[in-house]
């Protein structure tokens, strides 16, 4: 009938962001990112999605129908972006991911897992899912972060034709196919071989869609840099061991011949090359990386030691309540995989520990650093650990102003967007987090969060503990139908 569809489409534009009811927070203190400092006794109004002002306590005056919040006490940060993350189905995303996220206020995420070419495999999401879900937001029927996709990972020889990237002509159509279907970066991941990496880049250039991703085992991390990749993910993964060691000519070979087995091995080398370590080859490669234009993504979290915030231990974390049992069986395998890889706990100590201190160094010498958790590896959990991810950034050195700019202004001058994100000041995005404490202070005080401002809408405590609940009951059913099959 004519009438449902008029009301539809009022209910659509009353939604919308540009009509979402103006919020004044008074009595407030604003965190300057770029500066590193408080200032005090400030309000802030928005309307229409965006800061309209920001002026003393006490001066703005809301709008007839804001709704004002007493902001006495907290702390106002800009949204927080966790830069490496892997979402999962479309109903698991929407169910529970996206709750997670804001809940942890995080109002942006790199979603590095990529779009799945059809079939799609069983846990993955694909970039018309994304779309899809953009709209829902959008709308005012869904509530969660901004998400940048991508492609899915180009690794060499695949099951599915359509991702195969084992020559440079396959890469060069991988990479026009990601374009066609929206992907908004590539990711290189680590068995490309070198001449199809080199042709992924050419062609990701050509195209203006930039290059995130893993640097190839076959590609040294000086090389990836030279070539403009935009980011490198994972420290560890990084190709850095080999970089900074005297043996790079004879051991990396054997690292390539190891990746590319059925059944590699890798640690026997990974104790080598660290081993190995040579400084003046490390600060030479770190140099080449802090001058240029490439930004990392350390992804720090994954080098918890024995013991640390339930490193291996996620079985009895609570956050296990929000773990679908397809994740849940997915981390099982990945970890068996992990440790065939990498070795035992007490073997990775010293490689974790070596990551660390290479991250220190690297952001002694000025290395561009993002804040991104790898959210979805097995262990790492949606939203909580972007928090654990800065903790352990100021654990290698950074300041927690530096830390917090790693997750807030940091994305947004990457991501081309400091224009209108990342910062609280009028015109940009109203995405923000409300804090119970001084995150510059003490960077735990991150996880006080006492609201979310996610695109103008505001999530008190309540609202986000009720995100939180529904995120469980979706999880708690999901386990009661697999345990009934």
């Amino acid at each position: 009938m004519w009438w449902r569809q008029l009301v539809c489409i009022v209910l659509f534009v009353l939604a919308a962001p540009g009509n979402a009811r103006a919020i004044l927070i008074d009595n407030i203190s604003v965190i300057d990112v770029a500066r590193g400092e408080v200032r005090a006794d400030r309000a802030v109004l928005i309307r229409g999605g965006q800061i309209a002002a920001v002026g003393e306590a006490g001066t703005l005056a809301p709008d007839g129908a804001a709704r004002v919040v007493d902001g006495a006490g907290g702390y106002l940060i800009p949204g927080l972006w966790d830069m490496h993350v892997h979402t999962s189905s479309d109903e698991t995303t929407r169910a529970v991911l996206f709750p997670l996220f804001l809940a942890h206020g995080v109002i942006g995420v790199r979603d590095l897992l990529g779009d799945c070419l059809a079939p799609c495999w069983e846990l993955s999401s694909s970039l018309a899912d994304a779309r899809r879900r953009e709209a829902d937001i959008a709308a005012g029927l869904l509530a969660g972060p901004r998400v940048v996709g991508g492609s899915v990972f180009a690794n060499g020889k695949a099951d599915n034709p359509a991702a195969a990237t084992d020559t440079p002509e396959r890469a060069r159509q991988f990479v026009r196919l990601a374009a066609s279907r929206g992907a908004r970066f590539i990711k290189p991941y680590d068995l490309i071989p070198r001449d199809a990496y080199l042709a992924l880049v050419d062609e990701a250039r050509s195209l203006g869609l930039p290059v995130y991703g893993h640097v190839p085992v076959a590609v040294s991390a000086s090389e990836a840099v030279r070539l403009g990749q935009d980011s490198i993910e994972h420290l560890g993964g990084g190709n850095y061991l080999e970089a900074c060691s005297a043996r790079e000519d004879i051991l990396r070979p054997q690292v390539v011949r190891q990746a590319l087995s059925e059944e590699p091995r890798l640690f026997p080398l990974i104790e080598a090359l660290v081993e190995s370590t040579d400084p003046a080859r490390c600060a030479a490669a770190i140099d080449l990386l802090a001058r240029s234009d490439t930004w990392l993504t350390p992804t720090l979290v994954l080098h918890r030691l024995p013991g640390e915030m339930g490193a291996g231990a996620w079985h009895g974390d609570p956050m296990a309540a929000y773990l679908h049992p397809g994740e849940r069986a997915y981390w099982h395998r990945a970890k068996a995989t992990f440790d065939l890889v990498q070795g035992s706990d007490e073997q990775r100590r010293g490689y974790n520990l070596w990551v660390r201190e290479t991250a220190r160094r690297m952001h002694a010498a000025g290395v561009k650093m993002l804040a991104g958790s790898d959210a979805g590896a097995p262990g790492v959990f949606w939203g909580q650990a972007l928090h654990q991810e800065l903790e352990m950034l100021v654990s290698i050195g950074l300041s927690p102003a530096e830390a917090l700019r790693s997750a807030t202004l940091g994305p947004a001058e990457f991501l081309g967007e400091a224009g209108v994100a990342g910062r609280i000041a009028p015109g940009m995005r109203a995405d923000l987090v409300l804090l119970d404490e001084n995150p510059l202070a003490d960077i735990r005080n991150t996880r006080r969060i006492r609201a979310v401002i996610a695109r103008g809408r505001l999530f008190d405590r309540a609202e986000l503990d009720a995100l939180l609940a529904r995120a469980r009951a979706f999880v708690a059913r999901a386990d009661a139908t697999a345990g009934g099959e």
